[in-house]
């Protein structure tokens, strides 16, 4: 990293860390969340940015240098690959489910049933596996039979994929741009997870 690229990002992550502790800085942080704008403002579908991660760094470019009053930027990205590997019925995707242009959807359903909460509770990973994982992923199929087992293969390859993704636009955000990520990972307990799906 570049001194002036070092001393952006310092400065960037100075002033998001300052209004975090209830510290006045010496103006407002702004922190981008996006929300597609930065994929569609760089020219690209939202089809593209979902399936082809050679795009993030180069919307993440036009975006960083065209707005540089921004001090941090979100971190989450969907990559569809990960999703369509295991069969994810919880979304709709453009360019799969949807025209290129659009936004992704979620897709309701009840993947736990109202009467399966004790289950839940006695034996969180029976449900897991028994129960919730065949209503939210079409490939894994009945836990135990081969087309689980290969899901579960499919799955970690493209997580562990997805991974050196985040992380490869993660250190392009900060060494090449000066731009820290205002949110690292998120992590949500089983109810809510259950409740979204």
């Amino acid at each position: 990293m570049s001194n002036n690229i070092e001393e952006l990002f310092n400065e960037r992550l100075s002033r998001y860390q300052a209004a975090i502790a209830l510290v006045i800085p010496d103006r407002v942080p702004i922190s981008s969340g996006s929300n597609y704008f930065a994929e569609v403002y760089g020219g690209h579908s939202t089809q593209e940015f979902i399936y082809d991660a050679s795009k993030w760094s180069l919307a993440d470019n036009k975006f960083v240098y065209d707005f540089p009053e921004v001090d941090s930027f979100r971190s989450g990205r969907f990559w569809g690959p990960l999703q369509d590997s295991v069969g994810s019925n919880l979304y709709k995707f453009p360019g799969r489910d949807l025209p290129p242009h659009t936004q992704f959807q979620f897709v309701e359903g009840e993947r736990m049933k109202s009467d399966e909460y004790d289950l839940l509770i006695n034996n969180p990973v029976e449900f897991l596996f028994e129960r919730f994982l065949p209503r939210a992923l079409n490939d894994f199929g009945a836990h135990g039979s081969v087309r689980s087992y290969m899901a579960l293969i499919k799955g970690s390859t493209a997580s562990a994929m997805a991974g050196a993704l985040m992380k490869a636009r993660a250190l392009h955000l900060q060494n090449e741009l000066g731009m820290p990520q205002s949110m690292g990972g998120v992590f949500l307990d089983p109810l809510i997870t259950l409740r979204m799906a």
